[in-house]
């Protein structure tokens, strides 16, 4: 309750509004990938195949744009989970920075939850 207004409710449907869109990017996000990986497996069998140099710089085109979209969306999906673990997480931690880079890098990576976060 803040102010004398009772927002349970309000959090309760923030909640619920962040589970669906977690499902309905996750979802999104693999269909995508998987689409890509599959049209990127496509452009590299055309390409073999392929005896016209023009044909084939146009699919090694595909191909360069295909791994450049794969790049993209595995950056958003990361970006995106670091987000919404480290917005309004009491757990994470900021450094004052006398711990070593590589000490603060296995805390990340055996502690996915919190993140340290050098100042």
């Amino acid at each position: 309750m803040k102010n004398g207004i009772n927002t349970a409710g309000l959090t309760k449907l923030q909640s619920g509004i962040d589970q669906i869109i977690n499902v309905v990017f996750g979802i999104f996000t693999g269909i995508t990938v998987v689409i890509v990986i599959a049209l990127l497996i496509w452009a590299m069998v055309k390409n073999q195949q392929e005896e016209d140099p023009m044909k084939r710089k146009q699919n090694t085109h595909k191909i360069l744009w295909g791994a450049a979209a794969l790049v993209l969306i595995v950056l958003a999906w990361g970006l995106t989970a670091f987000i919404r673990n480290t917005q309004g997480n009491p757990h994470a931690v900021v450094t004052t920075g006398k711990e070593t880079a590589s000490a603060a890098l296995l805390n990340i990576f055996t502690q996915p939850i919190y993140y340290n976060l050098k100042v």
